[in-house]
């Protein structure tokens, strides 16, 4: 009709464009954990809504994220996560021995970022993202 291509998609909400990917989400994470790592007293500005005389309002915090990693009988472990839940990788095991320093969960995190950035772990990720919704309801 008139010369023109005609198709069905839909103007995108503004809520799902903003919206981050389950991959920026957990490649943030990562982010947050490699900052924590390398600066113990490293925070995250978060935006809290708190009820006031005047109904809710904005409210920026700062704490630092929980971290991923920990040590236990002289090595450090490290699980990937989207939000709460854990990201299995292979084999249903969500746990990486990463070695006996900090400098060793560093290379991990760096690893699994990069395998991450390929889209190794897409799967992995969205079945995360899954569990973590079934959480909520």
């Amino acid at each position: 009709m008139f010369g023109l291509k005609l198709v069905d998609t839909k103007k995108p909400l503004i809520a799902e464009t903003r919206r981050k990917s389950p991959r920026e989400v957990v490649l943030e994470g990562i982010g947050h954990q490699l900052e924590l790592l390398k600066n113990p007293k490293y925070t995250v500005e978060r935006t809290r809504y708190v009820k006031g005389d005047d109904g809710y309002g904005r409210q920026m915090t700062s704490r630092p994220p929980k971290p991923w990693f920990w040590e236990f009988e002289g090595k450090m472990f490290l699980q990937i996560k989207y939000g709460s839940s854990q990201v299995v990788m292979l084999n249903g095991k969500p746990t990486i021995e990463c070695g006996k320093d900090i400098a060793s969960v560093i290379k991990a995190l760096e690893a699994v970022k990069s395998g991450i950035e390929k889209g190794v772990l897409d799967d992995a990720i969205n079945e995360a993202k899954a569990r973590s919704h079934r959480k909520k309801d």
